[in-house]
């Protein structure tokens, strides 16, 4: 009896199926951080985005010339209930000084898609007083999280007292 050199075919299907579910458990491992990194990403610069408000409103910074003798109530950071997938810096005047509002627009940061809070916040430092207004209870917990906030999904959160503390709750 000759044997020639070479697989049989069984042998090669069970290298590919071997093969395949390495592949499939990698993706599935590599899908899992990645998600975990967009989360934690995006959290950590909304720690940051609040940290600059609050240094904002703790030194008086007034962005707008027209508002230069309008008494500056605080810096503001909001998520409304109509777009949880963003959030909005501005100033906040005790009266019209910026095109007749008492608003002045900083700027508004775009989630990534994936990307929600598990609901609507406004958080106002206030002045030089290092305090801040709250749409909620103290402390305000806020949650950034992926798959629209459903079992399973990873959150990252955050807290804010009215007196201005901000604490990094971390990702869960």
């Amino acid at each position: 009896m000759r044997h020639s050199a070479g697989y049989t075919l069984v042998e090669l299907l069970v290298v590919i199926v071997i093969i395949g579910i390495t592949l499939t458990g990698a993706f599935a491992g590599y899908r899992t951080f990645n998600n975990r990194q967009i989360v934690t990403t995006s959290g950590k610069e909304l720690l940051v985005a609040l940290r600059q408000v609050q240094a904002g409103a703790s030194s008086g910074t007034k962005t707008p010339a027209s508002c230069a003798g309008t008494q500056l109530v605080g810096h503001r950071i909001q998520a409304a209930a109509a777009s949880l997938g963003k959030y909005t810096l501005t100033e906040v005047y005790a009266s019209a000084c910026n095109a007749g509002s008492n608003q002045y627009f900083i700027k508004d940061v775009i989630l990534p898609s994936t990307l929600h809070f598990s609901g609507a916040f406004t958080i106002t430092f206030t002045g030089l007083s290092g305090g801040a207004t709250l749409s909620g209870a103290s402390p305000m917990t806020i949650r950034l999280c992926n798959n629209n906030c459903a079992n399973g999904a990873v959150n990252y959160s955050m807290s804010v007292s009215n007196t201005g503390s901000i604490q990094d709750l971390g990702t869960s």
